[in-house]
Parts: C-alpha cells; structure tokens; sequence
C-alpha cells in the first residue's frame, strides 16, 4: 500500500502517491486519501458503495498546519460521524453508506490541552454514495470505528484496566497484611525470647544469692564460738564419756592461751612458720 505522506508543500501532492483501489496487493484496496491544503479538502476517490461495512477505509495528506494536533474526521451532512485519525487507514462507518447522495467532510484538529483548534473550509459533495446491489439484513448498528465506538472502546479498554488494578491493589494488601501477620509473629516470639531471657537472668541471680548465702553460713560456722548450753543431750553425753576415759579435751580459753603461748611469739620472728610448724603447734593444743 502506498504510505500516507503528511506534507507541507503543495507541489509534492501527485495522483501517483495515492493506492488505486483496483489493485489487489493493496492492503486497503477501497482506500479513500483525503487531503488538505491550506485548509481546503478534497478526495482522491469520492465515490462511496450503499450497504458495505468494513471495507470503506479513510487516511489523510495534511499539510504542516496540523503537526502536533488531535484529528478528528467528520463525514456526512445534518449528523456527521466522526472518526479519529491517529496516522493509519481507519473504517469509514457503515452509517455514512445507508443511503445514497452527497456527503460532507470537514477535518478538525486541536491541541492537547484545547488552546489551539484548527477546522477546514466548508466541503460539500466530498463523497457520493452510489446506489448498491441487493442486499438483506438490518441497518448498521454504531460502528466500531465512529467517534462514539471508539470511545465505548476505550471505556471498556479502561474498564478492564481498572479491573486489572484493583486486582494487583487487592494482591499488594493481602501481601502488606502477610507482611504484618510476619511482623507480629517475629515480635511475639522476640517478646517471648526477652520473659526466657529474663527468667533465665532471675534464676542466675537467685542462684547466686544463694551461694552467697551459704558462704556465709559456712563462714559462720567456721567462726562462731559453741556454748556449752547450745550442745544437745546426746553431744554432751559423748563429751562426758569421752573425758570420763582420759582424752583431753581442750577449752577454747586454753586453745587461745596455747596459740598465744606458741603460734603467736613465732609470727614475729625471722621466718614464717612451716607447716610442721603448725602441725607441731597443734600436736601440743590436742594430744
């Protein structure tokens, strides 16, 4: 198919440039070219068929006042339908072609943003729709390629992307809320590790402690001075046997008197006190 060209010098517009629609290796062999040059429209093959649907098909050769802006195609008389061009070939809409006559075509264009709109001189008897064969059937419901199907496509196209969003938002908040059940579990179980933790420190104290407090029960023992009225019955009982049959038994004065009478004028002297020393000591304190 011959490319659409939109072009900016007059001169450059020849029939040649057009596809001829006898051709059959043309992927648009119905193609209808319409052109504007300084806002005037003309077609390089007006004539239209009465009854066909889909084989019609529209592009444009506009000059370089329309670079940049939105086009709109509006073909027939009281109710014109529009169609938008984006560059490539579209379907003119079955409705033009449900009767025969003369049809009107005008090209608008506009910016973005709506600042700018650009609209071609009246253009009457652009198309002529010519009467057609026999056919049965209905009249055409909208066309998808009219402004109005284009648009309910869109919708759709934009209904089913919204679909497709909510989805994906539906899928991220069931993921943020495993994250949080993760989260929460990771914390229990952290709050669990500091209570084992803290019991495990409470029991190290209490343990502790409780060394602590039998050093110094043994200390006490090891220190404390025994009266003869703390003894039970049965202890005094063996300490009076024991006598009774001749060992000696030291009082704590006469230990004392022993350790300050042989221990204590030895630690004053030249030389520490040995072992046998000590051993010798009490040898003499208890026989």
């Amino acid at each position: 198919m011959g490319a659409f060209v939109k072009v900016s010098d007059p001169s450059y517009l020849t029939h040649d440039a057009y596809p001829i629609s006898g051709d059959t290796n043309e992927e648009f062999p119905f193609l209808h070219t319409i052109t504007v040059v300084d806002r005037v429209v003309s077609v390089d093959k007006p004539e239209l068929v009465q009854n066909n649907i889909g084989t019609e098909t529209v592009t444009c050769n506009l000059d370089s006042e329309w670079d940049g802006l939105n086009v709109v195609v509006n073909i027939g008389n009281d109710e014109p339908v529009s169609v938008i061009w984006t560059g490539e070939p579209v379907t003119i809409p079955a409705q033009c072609m449900t009767d025969t006559g003369a049809l009107d075509v005008s090209i608008v264009g506009v910016d973005t943003d709506g600042t700018v709109r650009a609209v071609t001189k009246k253009a009457s008897g652009v198309f002529n729709v010519v009467a057609s064969g026999y056919v049965t059937g209905e009249i055409p419901e909208e066309d998808a390629t009219s402004l109005l199907g284009q648009l309910i496509d869109a919708a759709g196209k934009a209904n089913a992307s919204a679909s497709k969003a909510d989805s994906a938002a539906s899928s991220a908040i069931s993921s943020a809320g495993n994250a949080n059940t993760s989260a929460s579990n990771a914390a229990s179980a952290a709050s669990r590790a500091d209570a084992s933790a803290s019991k495990a420190d409470a029991a190290a104290s209490d343990a502790s402690s409780a060394a602590n407090e039998a050093r110094d029960a043994a200390d006490a023992a090891r220190t404390s001075t025994i009266e003869w009225d703390q003894l039970s019955e049965d202890c005094k009982t063996k300490i009076a046997a024991t006598a009774s049959s001749g060992v000696p038994i030291a009082t704590q004065e006469e230990i004392d008197q022993a350790y300050r009478d042989v221990i204590e004028p030895n630690l004053s002297g030249p030389a520490p006190l040995t072992q046998d020393d000590i051993d010798w000591a009490m040898s003499i304190i208890n026989p």
